[in-house]
């Protein structure tokens, strides 16, 4: 399990910086709870291009399916909640 998830952190690094932040944020907050069913979308998610990400995340698109789009609530969430040391907000 923890090879696995060294990967997916890897895989959190972005060619943008906010996507970087957000996506090992949630990481760190929020993967561990997520069903195996969710893991599997987030590991979907990260094959995504940054533009479609940012886009999901900031509300400029909507997801293309029911699964990435519980996934990408679960990222504003976590963005919402992370605590003093949370990320900047995406500026739109």
């Amino acid at each position: 399990m923890q090879r696995e998830r060294a990967k997916l952190l890897w895989r959190c690094r972005r060619g943008m910086r906010e996507l970087d932040l957000l996506l090992t944020r949630f990481m760190q907050h929020g993967f561990d709870a997520l069903p195996a069913s969710d893991r599997a979308a987030f590991e979907r998610l990260l094959e995504c291009t940054d533009q479609e990400i940012l886009a999901w995340i900031t509300g400029n698109a909507a997801p293309p399916d029911a699964a990435l789009e519980r996934i990408v609530t679960a990222i504003r969430r976590t963005r919402e909640t992370s605590g003093p040391h949370r990320p900047p907000p995406l500026q739109s």
